[in-house]
């Protein structure tokens, strides 16, 4: 999901239509802003997050010229955002499950995943999908929904036995239409702790992130996928155990990485 504060320069620029966690792209809580010449697109594949696309802004940021959102076929321009703001809320809110809560917690060597919907409309089914690596992802099982609801719901599946180390999990809803919502992934540690401690985990570009673990005065690095530094932190100072992430990271697994220690940090 695409969260957070991004401004779009001067370009013509395409919003991709998947992520490597979670598969669709969908947007969330997400402050947009344009700039003078800028021309963003939005596919009709990317998704609209029901429950965090109710606070969607966007905004011009020129000064002069003309800036352009494209969403579901129709052309914004400066003087039509707040149109394109409300056309993207209502698509939210029209969404066919509005979670309330949605956790994985060790239970042993079990992982007791739970979730709670406020309302849903026309919900065939929920998949529960699990990976080891952030990336690829199996379904677990299949829960049924409860077709039309206003009501507060409760569903939960006890994964046994999955391993020791980090599991992510995600979950899917299913429309009675073949019409498939995916939301956040969330993960959970089994067995012995990682050497440093993350949290949240999975987080967002430009998020803070709390660390825990980490020997004081000893430098921080973060590593992409394929072995590149993409930031180094000051050292470590156990009276501000935060880091923020640079707002330019791709979705992706990390590699934090602090003197002898490591852990491995899900960017969405």
């Amino acid at each position: 999901m695409i969260s957070g504060t991004i401004t779009v320069q001067a370009s013509n620029f395409t919003l991709p239509t998947s992520c490597p966690e979670s598969g669709a792209l969908s947007i969330g809580a997400l402050n947009l802003s344009l700039s003078s010449g800028a021309k963003l697109t939005v596919p009709d594949a990317v998704l609209v997050d029901g429950s965090a696309a109710n606070t969607f802004t966007l905004n011009f940021a020129g000064s002069s010229n003309q800036a352009n959102f494209i969403f579901r076929g129709t052309n914004f321009n400066r003087n039509q955002f707040a149109q394109a703001q409300s056309n993207v809320r209502a698509e939210g809110a029209a969404a066919p499950v509005t979670l309330l809560s949605w956790n994985a917690a060790p239970l042993k060597s079990d992982v007791q995943l739970s979730w709670s919907s406020i309302e849903e409309v026309d919900n065939d089914f929920y998949t529960v999908e699990h990976s080891q690596d952030g990336v690829h992802f199996v379904e677990l099982t299949r829960l049924a929904g409860e077709a039309s609801s206003d009501q507060i719901l409760h569903y939960s599946y006890l994964h046994r036995a999955p391993g020791t180390g980090q599991h992510y999990y995600r979950l899917a809803q299913h429309d009675f239409d073949g019409t498939r919502t995916v939301f956040d992934i969330v993960s959970v540690h089994v067995g012995e702790q990682p050497a440093i401690g993350l949290f949240p985990n999975p987080a967002s570009p430009g998020q803070q992130v709390q660390l825990s673990s980490v020997d004081t005065g000893t430098p921080i690095s973060l590593y992409h996928p394929d072995g590149r530094e993409v930031a180094r932190f000051p050292a470590f100072d156990a009276r501000a155990p935060y880091l923020t992430l640079p707002t330019t990271l791709l979705p992706g697994v990390y590699l934090l990485r602090s003197g002898t220690k490591s852990s491995r940090l899900v960017v969405r």
